[in-house]
C-alpha cells in the first residue's frame, strides 16, 4: 500500500492525522483504527511524517485559508513558467515527441465504443485543459480556452481485428502509434486515442496527450473519471463526479499573482543560494560523443528489486529518519559518483504541484522539477551519504513551490542545445501507479496496463523506481545519442550490485562499494593480461652481440652514404666499451652520451652498454642547465661527447670524444659479460611536476621483453630497414634504435634536422627503402599534409608499417593515413602506447583499413603485461574510466634519486604478489572487445607534439623571471587536432613576451616554450580556490602580448603573408613586425605555412628560413628580391592595442 492510499484509507475512516513538529499524531474520532492500517502506519511513519512535510511546506497557508479564486474570464491567459518552457521547445523544434505523454491500457470484456466516446466527451468538457490551446499574443505565449461543444472529440478506431497470428504486427502498430503523433499547440485538442481491436473481447486503448496540459498524474485522474464516466453511461445514468472547484487557468493565474508579491522570497533566497558559485556538470561515461543539439530519442531498460531487498532498503532509511525514496536516491548518486568521481552531484527529481486540495483532481501540468544537490567526499561511507542527500531532500520539499524554471531563468543560465538546465539525470519515485500491479474490474470490463517502449528520452538518464507490490520495478529512459543498450544494461547490473554493496555494508567508504559480479571481474582480468611469454633471460646488447655473430657482414646502419656492418659497429662499440671499462663503469653506473644522430652515436651506445652501465641520452637541442641537471642528478661519472658540442655543457667527470680516434683505441674483441637482465639498460629523464625533470631507470630484462614481443607480433627480416629519426632522448628510439638487431635488418638515420621536414622524411624511406617508421600523431599529419600537395605516396611503396605513438591517434590522422598511404601502397598503421615508466610501449592496436574509422583505442596489453583501470583501488568496468596502471616485466625499477616519487608512483601490484605496479595518471576505459580507449590525463600533465610535459615546470621557471608574479600555463586546442601551450601572466608591469621567450629558452626544450603568451591582470579562481581554467582559456586576443605599434603591410608580398598567417593562427590584426611564434605559430603550422608559402611563392623559401625570419617582414624580404619586388621602407602604421 502507498503512502498515499494509506493517507487516503485512514481519511476514509475518519482518522485524524496530522503533523506536530516531528510528532506524528492520529486520532480517531469514531472507530477505532482498523489493525491492518496501524500495523501499516507504523511500517511507513518516516515516509508519513516526510509526504506530511512535503505538503505543508509546499501548501503555504493552513487549511482553511482561502480558495485559489477563479480567473476573470478573459478571451487568452498567461501561461505559467514551465509551460512557456515547453511552447518554446515546440517552437525551436516543431514535430518534437519527447514531450508526450503516451499510455497504453488493455480492455477486456464487452466494450461499448460509443459509450466510451461519451465519457471521453464529457472528460473534455469536464477539464478545459483538454480544450487549450497555446497563441502568441504581444510577444508573449498565451493559452487559449476553448468553449464547451466547440468540438467534438472523437476516438480513433482501427476497427478490424487483425486476421490470423498477427499479435506481433499489433503490438508493432500500438508501440508505433505514439511516435507518430504529432500536436499543433495552436489546436486542440492535445489529445489523441485510438482503439486498436485485438480481438472481439480485447482491445488496446492507447493515449498520447502533450505534457503543455497534462502530467503523469493527470494520467491516473484521467482513467480514473474515464472508467467511472463509462460505467455510469453504460448504466444510463448521469456523471456522478463532483464539479471542479477550479480550473487550471485559475491556478496559472493564482500562482503569478504569489510570484509578483512577496511570499515566494524565501523560497528563491533559498533556490539561489543552492545553486551560487561555479555549478558542477555530471559526465555519465558515455558510448558515444554529445551531439551538439539533442534529438531526444531514447529507448528503456528495466531492473527489479525484490520485496526482501526493498524491506532491507527501508530499515536502512528507518535507521536514519530517512525515507525509502531517500534511500534510492542516495543509491543512485552513489553509483553516479562511482562512475564519474565527481562529489558534487546534481540530479533532478519530480512532485506532483498538487499540494492545494483543489488541484488533486485536475488534468493538467501542475509539476515542478527539484534539482537536489549533493556534495559529498568517496571517503564517507552510504550512511554519512545518505544523512546529507535527507537533509538536501528536506529542505528541497520545503522550498518546492518555487518554480524550477522561474529559478533557471534567475540563474541566467546558458541555454545550451546539447545538456538540460542544472542537471541531465533524473530520478523519480513513483508509488501512486494507477494500476499498482492491480487490473481495475468493472462489472463488464477488466482494463489492466499495457507497457509501451519507449521511444524518446528527455534526459541523458531518467531512473524511475515503480512501487509494486511484489517489490520495485526500476524503468531506465536513456539518451540513445548517448548511450548503447549494452552500457545501460550494465548500469542496470552495477546498480543492483551496489545496492547489495550497500547492505551488505553500509559503512564501508563509497569508492570502495565493490559493485562488480564476479563474471565481470574474471572478464576484465581475462582483458588485461596476456599469457606468459617466455622471453631469452640476456641483456639488450647481448641480442645484437648475437647477431653480430650470425651476420657479421650484413649492413647494420645506414647514414647518409656512410654504411657500417654488423661486424664493423660490434667491433667499434668493443673498443669504446674497453676505454670505459678502463675509466670505472660498472654495472648500474649511468654513463650520459650528448650526441646526434650519427655512427658515433649509435657505437657510442653500444658501447655503453657493453662495459656495462646504463645510458643517460642528452640532446643537444636541450638547454645546458637542463643537461647538467640530469648528469648531476643521475650520478653520471663519464660523459660521451660529440664533436661541435665541447662547449655545451659544463662537467667535472670523465669526457670522451666520440670522434677522437683515441677513444676507440681499446682491443676489438669483446669483454667478458658483467651484467644480468636486472641490471639498469639507460636512464631517460622526463618533465617533472615538481618544475624538475625525474630521470626514469630501466632494466635490461624489460627493454628485452618489449623488443622480443615486437619481433613475435611484427616480425622482421633481414631486408627491413627501421627509419631512426626520433631523438634518442624521448623513449620511443628504444626500439628504433635496437630492434632491427635482432633479425640481421638494418637502420637508417635521419640527418639531424630532417625529422621536421615532411619531404625530407619521403625521400630518406624513398631512397633507403625504409620498411618501419614510427611518427608522433601531430607530425605524421604534416607528412600527410606533404604527401596528399606533392603527390609523393609512391615513394612510399617498400613501406609496410608505420607506428604512431607520444600522443593520441585521432580516427582523422587513420582515416586519412588510410586514405593516403594505406589504399596506395598497402602499409599498415599501429597505434602504440606507453609511458617512459614501462618501457616505452605497453599496448598495441592495428588500425583497420577503413577509409571511415571511430575511436581509435590504444589497444591490448604486450607480452607479460598486466594492465588495470582502476578507481581508488577498484577495478573499473569495461566503459568507465579510471586510472591506468601497468604492471609486468616492463614496469621500470623506480625514479633515480626520487625515493618519495618512486613510493608514490610505483606501488605493490595487489593483483599480482611481489610485484611492482606503475600509476600512470592517465585516464583511460575498457572498451567492450577488450581494448583500451585512451582519454587524457588524470593531472595536469600535457601532451604537445607527442612530448610529455608538466605545466608546473613551465611555471616554476615563469615564476623565477624577474617581473612576473603569478602564471598559469595550458593547452589550447590548434584546430589541427593537436594541442599547443598557453601562458597566463601577471606582472608587476608590462610584460616583454620577446623576453620572456628568450629567458625560457635558456632553461626549458624548445616543446616546453608557450606558443601564445597573454597578460592578464589576475588570475581568477574558483570557489574552491583554483585556478578557472575555463576563464582564463576564455582570454581573446585582446589580452595577447603584443607589440605596441602596429606596422601595415608595404607591399603585395607581405600583404598577402599577413592574410595567409591571419588565417592559419586565427588572429586578427597582425603587424608585420610581429614574430608569429609569439602569437601561435608552431612547428607543426611552420609546415603548414611552408605550404601555404609555396602554393603563392613556389621555391622562393626554404622551411628553415621560417624558423630565422619569424615576422612577416623577414619573410617578404626573403621572397622579393627573387621575386622581383624590391621592398621600400615600411610606414608605420599606430593603433592602440
Amino acid at each position: 500500500m502507498s503512502v498515499f492510499h494509506l493517507l487516503d484509507e485512514l481519511r476514509r475512516d475518519r482518522i485524524d492525522i496530522r503533523l506536530t513538529g516531528e510528532r506524528l499524531v492520529v486520532g480517531a474520532k469514531e472507530t477505532p483504527i482498523r489493525p491492518e492500517l496501524l500495523r501499516a502506519l507504523r511500517e511507513r511513519k518516516s515516509e508519513v511524517i516526510a509526504f506530511l512535510r512535503e505538503v505543508s511546506a509546499a501548501a503555504g497557508p493552513p487549511a482553511g485559508h482561502a480558495p485559489i479564486p477563479a480567473a476573470a474570464t478573459r478571451d487568452h491567459y498567461a501561461v505559467s513558467h514551465a509551460q512557456k518552457r515547453l511552447w518554446v521547445l515546440d517552437q525551436l523544434r516543431p514535430g518534437l515527441t519527447a514531450y508526450h505523454i503516451s499510455s497504453a491500457h488493455c480492455l477486456e470484456g464487452d466494450l461499448d465504443v460509443p459509450v466510451l466516446n461519451r465519457a471521453f466527451d464529457e472528460l473534455v468538457r469536464r477539464h478545459e485543459s483538454l480544450r487549450t490551446s497555446f497563441a502568441f499574443v504581444d510577444g508573449q505565449p498565451v493559452q487559449q480556452v476553448h468553449p464547451p461543444g466547440a468540438f467534438s472529440f472523437q476516438i480513433e478506431i482501427e476497427r478490424e481485428a487483425p486476421d490470423g497470428p498477427t499479435a506481433g504486427c499489433l503490438d508493432e502498430r500500438v508501440k508505433a502509434y505514439p511516435g507518430n503523433v504529432r500536436f499543433d499547440l495552436s489546436a486542440v485538442p492535445l489529445l489523441r486515442a485510438r482503439l486498436f481491436a485485438a480481438a472481439p473481447q480485447r482491445h488496446l486503448l492507447v493515449l498520447v496527450i502533450h505534457h503543455i496540459v497534462a502530467d503523469a498524474w493527470s494520467v491516473r485522474v484521467l482513467m480514473e473519471e474515464l472508467t467511472s464516466l463509462y460505467e455510469s453511461f453504460r448504466l444510463g445514468r448521469e456523471s456522478s463526479l463532483p464539479a471542479l472547484p477550479i480550473q487550471c487557468k485559475d491556478y496559472t493565474a493564482w500562482q503569478h499573482a504569489r510570484l509578483a508579491g512577496d511570499g515566494l522570497q524565501p523560497h528563491e533566497a533559498y533556490w539561489l543560494n543552492r545553486f551560487a558559485g561555479e555549478l558542477p556538470v555530471l559526465d555519465l561515461p558515455a558510448d558515444f560523443p554529445r551531439p551538439a543539439r539533442r534529438d531526444y530519442a531514447g529507448a528503456s531498460r528495466f531492473a527489479f528489486l525484490p520485496q526482501s531487498t526493498v524491506g532491507r532498503l527501508r530499515a536502512v532509511g528507518t535507521a536514519a529518519g530517512a525515507t525509502l525514496f531517500m534511500v534510492l536516491m542516495a543509491t543512485v548518486k552513489a553509483l553516479l559518483y562511482r562512475y564519474t568521481g565527481d562529489e558534487d552531484i546534481v540530479v533532478g527529481t519530480t512532485t506532483t504541484g498538487r499540494v492545494r486540495p483543489e488541484l488533486r483532481g485536475q488534468i493538467g501540468f501542475f509539476v515542478n522539477t527539484l534539482p537536489l544537490r549533493t556534495a559529498f567526499s568517496g571517503k564517507e561511507n552510504f550512511r554519512a551519504l545518505l544523512d546529507r542527500v535527507r537533509a538536501g531532500v528536506v529542505d528541497a520539499f520545503e522550498h518546492e513551490t518555487y518554480p524550477f524554471d522561474q529559478l533557471v531563468e534567475k540563474l541566467a543560465l546558458p541555454n545550451r542545445a546539447d545538456r538540460n538546465p542544472l542537471f541531465d539525470v533524473l530520478v523519480e519515485f513513483i508509488d501512486q501507479d494507477l494500476y499498482a500491479g492491480n487490473p481495475i474490474e468493472l462489472p463488464r470490463l477488466r482494463i489492466s496496463e499495457y507497457l509501451l517502449a519507449e521511444h524518446t528520452s528527455k534526459f541523458d538518464l531518467s531512473v524511475r523506481f515503480l512501487v509494486e507490490p511484489e517489490g520495485i520495478r526500476i524503468h531506465l529512459e536513456y539518451d540513445t545519442a548517448l548511450f548503447g543498450p549494452r552500457k545501460i544494461a550494465s548500469l542496470a547490473e552495477h546498480y543492483l550490485g551496489l545496492v547489495e554493496a550497500v547492505l551488505a555494508g553500509e559503512h564501508t567508504p563509497l569508492r570502495e562499494l565493490p559493485y562488480l559480479s564476479q563474471p565481470e571481474r574474471e572478464t576484465l582480468s581475462r582483458f588485461g593480461t596476456t599469457a606468459p611469454v617466455a622471453f631469452p633471460p640476456v641483456t639488450l646488447h647481448a641480442l645484437f652481440e648475437a647477431q653480430a655473430e650470425r651476420t657479421p657482414d650484413a649492413i647494420a646502419v645506414a647514414c647518409g652514404t656512410a654504411t657500417c656492418t654488423y661486424r664493423q659497429l660490434d667491433e667499434r662499440a668493443n673498443r669504446l666499451a674497453h676505454a670505459l671499462r678502463r675509466k670505472g663503469v660498472r654495472p648500474d653506473q649511468v654513463v650520459g652520451i650528448l650526441a646526434e644522430r650519427s655512427m658515433s652515436m649509435i657505437a657510442g651506445l653500444l658501447g655503453i652498454l657493453k662495459a656495462g652501465g646504463a645510458y643517460l641520452p642528452l640532446s643537444p637541442a636541450d638547454p645546458a642547465p637542463r643537461l647538467e641537471y640530469a648528469l648531476h642528478d643521475s650520478g653520471a661519472t663519464v660523459l660521451l661527447l660529440q664533436t661541435g658540442w665541447p662547449g655545451k655543457v659544463t662537467f667535472a667527470g670523465t669526457v670522451l670524444d666520440l670522434e677522437d680516434p683515441a677513444t676507440f683505441d681499446g682491443p676489438a674483441a669483446a669483454l667478458p659479460a658483467v651484467n644480468q637482465p636486472s641490471d639498469l639498460a639507460y636512464v631517460i629523464y622526463t618533465s617533472g611536476s615538481t618544475g624538475r625533470p625525474k630521470g626514469v631507470m630501466i632494466e635490461h630484462r624489460s627493454v628485452v621483453n618489449r623488443l622480443c614481443w615486437m619481433q613475435r607480433r611484427y616480425p622482421l627480416g633481414a631486408s627491413d630497414v627501421i627509419l631512426q629519426k626520433t631523438s634518442f632522448a624521448f623513449d620511443v628510439s628504444v626500439w628504433e634504435l635496437f630492434w632491427w638487431s635482432l633479425a640481421g635488418a638494418r637502420v637508417c638515420l635521419l640527418a639531424p634536422g630532417d625529422e621536421k621536414s615532411p619531404a625530407a622524411i619521403a625521400e630518406a624511406v624513398r631512397q633507403h627503402g625504409v620498411t618501419v617508421a614510427h611518427f608522433v600523431p601531430s607530425m605524421l599529419n604534416a607528412f600527410l599534409d606533404h604527401l596528399e600537395a606533392s603527390g609523393e605516396a609512391g615513394k612510399l611503396a617498400g613501406l609496410k608499417r608505420v607506428f604512431a605513438s607520444g600522443e593520441a591517434l585521432k580516427p582523422a590522422h587513420a582515416a586519412r593515413f588510410n586514405r593516403l598511404v594505406t589504399r596506395p601502397v598497402r602499409t599498415r598503421l599501429t597505434n602504440l602506447y606507453g609511458p617512459t615508466e614501462a618501457t616505452v610501449d605497453v599496448t598495441y592496436y592495428d588500425c583497420p583499413d577503413a577509409e571511415e574509422t571511430g575511436k581509435v583505442p590504444i589497444g591490448r596489453p604486450i607480452d607479460n603485461t598486466g594492465l588495470y583501470i582502476l578507481a581508488h583501488g577498484q577495478l573499473q568496468p569495461a566503459g568507465i574510466p579510471g586510472e591506468l596502471c601497468i604492471g609486468g616485466a616492463g614496469v621500470a625499477r623506480g625514479y633515480i634519486n626520487a625515493a618519495e616519487l618512486t613510493r608514490l608512483k610505483f606501488v605493490a601490484d595487489p593483483f599480482v604478489p611481489g610485484q611492482q605496479m606503475y600509476r600512470t595518471g592517465d585516464l583511460a576505459c575498457w572498451l567492450p572487445d577488450g581494448n583500451i580507449e585512451y582519454l587524457g590525463r588524470m593531472d595536469h600533465q600535457v601532451k604537445i607534439r607527442g612530448h610529455r610535459i608538466e605545466p608546473g615546470e613551465i611555471v616554476n621557471a615563469l615564476h623565477a623571471l624577474p617581473g612576473i608574479t603569478e602564471a598559469v600555463v595550458l593547452p589550447k586546442p590548434d584546430g589541427q587536432n593537436g594541442d599547443y601551450l598557453a601562458a597566463y601572466l601577471v606582472g608587476t608591469g608590462e610584460v616583454d613576451a620577446e623576453q620572456v621567450r628568450l629567458r625560457l629558452a635558456g632553461t626549458l626544450p624548445a616543446a616546453m616554450i608557450p606558443s601564445v603568451f597573454y597578460q592578464v591582470p589576475f588570475i581568477p579562481v574558483t570557489a574552491n580556490g583554483k585556478a578557472d581554467t575555463r576563464a582564463l582559456l576564455a582570454t581573446g586576443e585582446t589580452g595577447l602580448l603584443a607589440e605596441t605599434v602596429w606596422v601595415g603591410p608595404s607591399n603585395p608580398e607581405e600583404e598577402w603573408l599577413l592574410h595567409a598567417f591571419g588565417q592559419l593562427l586565427h588572429v586578427p590584426h597582425l603587424g608585420v613586425t610581429q614574430n608569429l611564434f609569439s602569437v601561435g605559430l608552431t612547428s607543426l603550422k611552420v609546415i603548414q605555412a611552408h605550404r601555404l608559402i609555396e602554393t603563392r611563392f613556389p621555391g622562393k623559401m626554404e622551411i628553415s628560413q621560417l624558423f630565422s625570419n619569424p615576422t612577416v617582414q623577414q619573410m617578404a624580404q626573403c621572397i622579393a628580391p627573387r621575386a622581383g619586388h624590391p621592398l621600400p621602407e615600411a610606414t608605420a602604421n599606430v593603433l592602440d592595442f
